[in-house]
């Protein structure tokens, strides 16, 4: 992604002090048509496709989540239409329209058209496009993340020794293809980085690699404005509400079918239509992937908080 435009210093400082309220109403005005005329005044970036839309006519590599789909998993033409409709116009009745597979909705479809009244509109923005579902980076994603459920109750500190990690470790070096980070300082014999325990499951902006898994924020003891997080000894740490080890979900593929269907999972089917509740255990410290999934997946407080180095 490019990097974000700086804007200039503005050549007249905003005014300080006790202003009237014309003054004031002038003024913050006045701030605000100068940040928008900047963030208007900047290009506008392309937003690329990986052309699997197009390539495909089944939409093997198109999203289709909560439409339905036939027994190979193939979306429903005439829904995945009416999905297309919606983005295509925008307008609240074509999403109304859409074609569901089950009783679970889709989750804000419409998020996209709202307007930023802070910093870049997100139209502004971009980010590189998926690699295409055909190709060898796409496949080696799929791998990690096929290892990263396996490894989901392991905790970080143990990726060292693991068998699980380890075995992980030694299969995405084998994908040469595999563009996730790797750790320039150990190489094989042909002066390739590998992947280590150090750079296993984490991201490839700046600083991902330094340190643990975990901000060490997270294991200090905080509270979240006036909400003080307890162990069950009512003592103040920060740990969290986390998922059942050992407990997965969509093994079975008429299991994943029906969610890909947005069909509940559970009978009776939940009041509200929705997919059963996850089993929960804690309060616990977060030291494993499934904690972190948890952590991540779950609506928080909007008081400051530690941050989840999501690495």
């Amino acid at each position: 992604m490019p990097p974000l435009p700086v804007p200039a210093p503005p050549a007249i400082q905003p005014p300080y002090g006790v202003l009237t309220p014309t003054q004031r109403a002038e003024t913050a005005q006045e701030i605000r048509v100068k940040a928008a005329a900047f963030q208007r005044a900047q290009p506008l970036p392309a937003h690329l496709s990986n052309g699997d839309e197009d390539l495909y006519e089944q939409k093997y590599g198109s999203y289709s989540k909560g439409l339905p789909h036939d027994n190979l998993g193939v979306v429903e033409p005439t829904a995945y239409r009416s999905f297309m409709k919606a983005i295509a116009s925008g307008l609240p009745q074509d999403f109304q329209g859409i074609t569901l597979g089950g009783t679970v909705k889709l989750v804000n479809p419409q998020g996209g058209l709202a307007f930023d009244l802070e910093g870049a509109d997100s139209h502004a923005l971009s980010i590189p496009p998926s690699p295409t579902v055909g190709s060898a980076e796409r496949a080696a994603e799929m791998v990690e993340l096929y290892w990263m459920a396996i490894c989901r109750d392991v905790p970080f500190s143990d990726y060292a020794t693991n068998p699980d990690t380890l075995a992980a470790i030694a299969d995405l070096n084998t994908l040469s293809a595999f563009k996730g980070p790797r750790d320039s300082a150990v190489v094989d014999a042909a002066g390739n980085p590998q992947v280590t325990p150090q750079t296993l499951f984490r991201g490839d902006t700046p600083g991902e690699l330094v340190g643990p898994y975990i901000s060490q924020f997270f294991l200090q003891p905080a509270g979240f404005g006036d909400l003080a997080v307890l162990d069950p000894t009512g003592v103040t740490v920060q740990q969290y509400i986390a998922y059942q080890p050992g407990l997965d979900y969509m093994t079975t593929i008429a299991e994943w079918l029906a969610v890909q269907n947005g069909q509940a999972t559970v009978m009776p089917v939940p009041p509200n239509g929705q997919f059963g509740p996850n089993k929960m255990i804690g309060p616990r410290f977060l030291f494993d992937g499934r904690a972190g999934s948890a952590f991540v997946h779950a609506p928080r407080s909007p008081s400051p908080s530690p941050c989840w180095l999501d690495h």
